[in-house]
């Protein structure tokens, strides 16, 4: 099995690799084709199946560049929350997701469109959304990756909590393996990202514009 047809099949491929994969054989143009288009090609030149979860990274891959739907609307965000984490995509019912894995989608998305303004990117809806999320693990500080949202309010810490300095310290602690188990996450998605990408055999890798990308996710 070729290093492609290994990426494709497996259901923890990123879904910015998949892009890429889409990109070098398609062209940009894969991201206004039909999915059954873009699946029945693959799986002609490459002669394997590929999973629905990575079918589902391929269309949250052409929802955020084709609309802003990811920036505004909540079951949109959710979505491809869930694609960009290999979760699959019910937008009939959606389970909360992680803080790690909003953070990882959010993450590859900019890494995607590095362009990307992150002043006023998301909707205020979805900002609480992710506030409300922090809140229900417990969060009191905002993990790095997330510091977009430094101006959204996050739970207070008790006056309990900051006159004891014994229970401060412990609290302190355990704030920063929070926040560490979410960026280590995410790096350790980066990684699997430039990993695969230096690996893959592209036949239209531009040299400049490659450098632009690897630079976005370095």
């Amino acid at each position: 099995m070729s290093i492609i047809q290994q990426y494709l099949t497996d259901e923890t491929t990123p879904a910015s690799v998949l892009a890429v994969i889409c990109t070098d054989l398609i062209g940009e143009d894969f991201l206004t084709f039909e999915i059954e288009t873009i699946v029945d090609t693959l799986q002609a030149v490459y002669q394997v199946e590929v999973p629905e979860d990575n079918i589902d990274k391929i269309q949250a891959i052409q929802t955020i560049y084709t609309t802003n739907s990811f920036y505004m609307h909540i079951p949109t965000f959710l979505a491809v929350v869930d694609a960009f984490n290999g979760n699959g995509v019910d937008f009939d019912y959606a389970d909360m997701p992680h803080v790690n894995e909003v953070a990882w989608a959010i993450v590859e998305v900019l890494m995607t469109v590095p362009d990307e303004d992150m002043d006023n990117l998301f909707m205020p809806d979805i900002e609480v959304y992710i506030r409300k999320l922090l809140d229900a693990e417990g969060f009191s500080k905002i993990p790095p990756s997330l510091n977009f949202l430094e101006d959204v309010k996050v739970v207070n810490t008790s006056d309990t909590i900051l006159d004891d300095p014994i229970i401060y310290e412990a609290h302190h602690q355990t704030q920063q393996q929070k926040i560490d188990e979410v960026e280590d996450y995410v790096a350790a998605n980066v990684m699997r990202v430039i990993h695969a990408l230096e690996e893959l055999p592209l036949k239209n890798r531009d040299s400049e514009s490659w450098g632009r990308f690897m630079k976005s996710v370095g």
